[in-house]
């Protein structure tokens, strides 16, 4: 709160201003308008990524509540519907009914906003039958805190695919997915999956092919394709059919001298060289970022947060290696094997999503973040410490979980000051 503006994060003040799209529209209002003293804080202020500012625009109440044309509207942002921005949404209306001023709403925003997902962080740790330390664990990650607290469709993204995994555990576990009244809960969330940034992360919904057997009847099974198709056909409508948009803004070029994402398929040679360019180069950067080195504007590194960051991975995996004792092992091959398939294929394919960004002579794709992949840790975490033995029952094992617990704030503290210091 004390070291980030709730803009402060990728493309805040454009996440920002459509929330604000969709309360004028709640609010019988013309789309594309503001009010009179937020244009200038808007277009100067959140851009500016600091509390530079703050101060000089600062009022408690808006004193000038004339509607204005929003000249600089990003209007390519009717791609991404309301689901994205639901707390927010909220937030912005409930400050403009009572007249507050833009930067107490902003605020406001990331108060209901984090209430909001700390609520679904929870629920997906109840509701997960494996690695409940480890989703414990990941909803702490400093980016992952950054991004609840921000204007951003990322904490939307977080806590659906947290929530896809914890249901998809438990119809694992209950092995009765036709009488599971979870599979309705997991219904939902596949349907999430649709609409949630542009369906950029449908694609999970192939790890639901687990879920298939032989020696299911064919009510099971046919219950798996309808999850399926729920996600599937949510995309389809949320990104063609009631859609205002009127392209696929991230699939286009940008400039003339930029790629654009038919370069992927077009060319799968070269794409795929300039793709091991950009895993040599930024693998090992990506896991940092997802983690938290930067999880203030994405063009920042914070330096000495790295090793904390680092060191958080261990108090993180041995709260899940000796908490499991408590819970049920996930031992399912074909779970592990759409894992890995899985996990390859968005590492692939997800930098091709940002080729609009590049020129045409780059060697290596620029402007892909840790935080793509972080949606994907509660999964691979989880699985990867189940492939280890159960941990016996140690007569210090539940102080060996406490402790990383503690450890783990130690080291959020060692990155709050890092953080502190690099922006004041």
């Amino acid at each position: 709160m004390v070291i980030f503006t709730p803009w402060n994060s990728v493309d805040g003040p454009t996440h920002f201003m459509a929330s604000y799209r969709y309360s004028n529209i709640l609010m019988g209002i013309p789309e594309w308008s503001v009010r009179g003293n937020d244009q200038d804080v808007v277009y100067e202020t959140l851009t500016d990524h600091s509390n530079a500012h703050m101060s000089e625009y600062y009022e408690f109440f808006c004193s000038d509540n004339t509607l204005k044309d929003d000249a600089n509207s990003c209007k390519y942002m009717d791609f991404y519907g309301p689901f994205n921005y639901l707390p927010l949404i909220i937030s912005i209306v409930i400050g403009r009914l009572f007249n507050l001023g833009i930067i107490p709403i902003g605020y406001l925003g990331r108060l209901i906003s984090a209430a909001f997902y700390i609520f679904l962080f929870y629920h997906a740790i109840k509701t997960t039958p494996y690695g409940k330390h480890i989703f414990a664990f990941l909803a702490l990650f400093p980016m992952t805190i950054h991004m609840i607290t921000s204007f951003t469709y990322d904490s939307a993204v977080l806590a659906v695919c947290f929530n896809f995994f914890a249901c998809l555990f438990r119809v694992i576990d209950s092995k009765k997915i036709e009488k599971d009244k979870t599979l309705f809960e997991l219904l939902f969330w596949c349907a999430a999956l649709g609409l949630i940034k542009g369906g950029a992360y449908a694609g999970l919904l192939l790890l639901l092919v687990v879920l298939f057997d032989k020696k299911n009847s064919w009510r099971k099974n046919l219950a798996v394709v309808l999850l399926i198709a729920t996600g599937l056909i949510v995309l389809l409508c949320s990104n063609v059919f009631f859609n205002p948009s009127t392209e696929f803004f991230q699939l286009h070029r940008a400039d003339a001298n930029k790629f654009d994402f038919s370069f992927f398929f077009k060319h799968p040679g070269k794409y795929f060289v300039l793709w091991l360019n950009t895993v040599k180069a930024y693998c090992f950067p990506w896991l940092f970022e997802a983690i938290g080195t930067n999880a203030g504007y994405w063009q920042t590194f914070v330096l000495p947060s790295l090793p904390f960051v680092l060191l958080m991975l261990i108090p993180t995996f041995a709260a899940g290696y000796f908490g499991s004792a408590d819970e049920k092992r996930l031992v399912n091959r074909k779970l592990l094997v759409i894992t890995i398939v899985v996990s390859l294929l968005f590492l692939y394919i997800t930098p091709a999503t940002v080729l609009r960004d590049n020129l045409v002579t780059n060697t290596e794709i620029d402007y892909c973040t840790g935080r793509y992949f972080l949606p994907r840790y509660p999964l691979i975490f989880t699985v990867i410490v189940s492939l280890f033995s159960k941990p016996k029952k140690a007569t210090h094992r539940e102080w060996i979980v406490l402790g990383s617990y503690g450890v783990y704030a130690v080291l959020m503290c060692g990155v709050c000051v890092a953080f502190f210091k690099s922006f004041f």
